[in-house]
Parts: structure tokens; sequence; C-alpha cells
């Protein structure tokens, strides 16, 4: 089985594209990110990060000291609000 230990995930309040903007020259020069993305159209602007040394709680660090909230996908992750903007859920018809 493989270990996707390397690949890490997080809720982030990243909304925008001059965001992803502002962090994109912190991330790019970090030498031990081998890759990172941001899905601004995901609900939970979902921040992804390949990297073999780095731990969640040091991209959490680094993306918070940027002015940004940032938790791990699946931690308690109540205290990020979703965006107002954003519509509700609905659910498909049946």
């Amino acid at each position: 089985m493989e270990n996707f230990d390397h690949i890490l995930i997080f809720r982030t309040n990243i909304r925008s594209t001059s965001d992803k903007k502002r962090l994109q020259p912190i991330l790019d020069a970090n030498e031990c990110i081998e890759h990172w993305n941001i899905d601004l159209d995901d609900v939970d602007y979902v921040l992804r990060i390949i990297s073999y040394q780095l731990k969640h709680q040091q991209i959490i660090e680094l993306i918070e000291h940027h002015g940004y909230e940032c938790c791990e996908l699946g931690d308690d992750i109540a205290h990020i609000p979703p965006s107002p903007n954003l519509p509700p859920i609905q659910k498909p018809l049946s």
C-alpha cells in the first residue's frame, strides 16, 4: 500500500486570485515544497501541498504568519466559517 504522508491537505480562507498571488512567491520559494495548489472553487478553499520534509503544523504556521487561516482538513475546522458569499448547498432532486 502506498504511503501518502507527503500530501498535506488544508482548509483555508485563501479566497481570491489576489490572495493566491500574494502567497505564490512564499510557497514557490520554499525548497521543501515540491508542489502546491489552492482550489478557489472549493467551499473549503483547499490548499494541497506535496512535501517530504514539512509537517502539517509547519504549513499552518507559514500560512497564518502571512495573515490567512489554515487548518488540516479533517481536523476540527469549525473555527473557519464558510464564506458568506457562497450559495447554500442544495440537495439533489430525487
